[in-house]
């Protein structure tokens, strides 16, 4: 584990946001995920971070749709995704950063 004194300020923020993902998977990957977040040291990186994890999460959620949309089509089924609309200016959960709308 880093000592305290030589985190990045936003490495509290990533381990909670992985901890809420991962929760009794996160002990495993403790070590890693320290390593991680010492290589994440500018709001930019920050920010990519957080990209990057949704970007995952939309792509496994896709396929593992597409691979379930087959099966219920084999069974004369119809399955489609409906975005959910959200209000304008609201908050983002992740990082608990503001999302821009336009």
């Amino acid at each position: 584990m880093i000592p305290f004194m030589f985190q990045n300020p936003q490495s509290t923020a990533i381990k909670k946001y992985l901890f809420e993902i991962l929760k009794e998977k996160y002990s495993k990957n403790e070590k890693f995920i320290d390593r991680l977040t010492y290589q994440i040291n500018t709001k930019e990186d920050f920010e990519s971070f957080g990209i990057f994890i949704t970007d995952i999460f939309e792509s496994g959620f896709l396929k593992a749709f597409e691979q379930y949309k087959e099966n219920f089509e084999k069974l004369g089924m119809k399955v489609n995704i409906v975005a959910e609309e959200k209000p304008k200016n609201s908050n983002s959960k992740i990082f608990n950063q503001s999302e821009k709308s336009g």
